[in-house]
């Protein structure tokens, strides 16, 4: 977090840390006000949503090992486009795999 603030002070200022319900309890040095299950808002959430979204960067990982910035950027945010449509299928939401 810290990392993040101060590198991008003004964008990151408005992102709300917390920590998924599986990995909280081993974060021994954080603070309860981390803890996603104590945030009203987004204690329905699935905390573990992210990670699972990320677990697929590892599908690419090593095309992108070779890449240079000008193909990395495009070539990410494409694959993590792909990523979010394929979840807004009709045929997803019906149960359809």
């Amino acid at each position: 977090m810290t990392y993040a603030l101060n590198r991008e002070p003004e964008w990151f200022n408005a992102v709300q840390w917390v920590i998924d319900a599986t990995h909280f309890p081993g974060h021994t040095g954080c603070a309860y006000a981390f803890d996603i299950k104590r945030q009203p808002c987004l204690s329905r959430l699935n905390s573990q949503i992210c990670e699972q979204r990320n677990s697929r960067l590892a599908l690419v990982l090593k095309q992108c090992a070779f890449m240079g910035q000008l193909t990395f950027l495009p070539y990410i945010r494409y694959f993590a486009h792909g990523i979010n449509v394929v979840r807004h299928l009709p045929w997803k939401q019906s149960g359809f795999r």
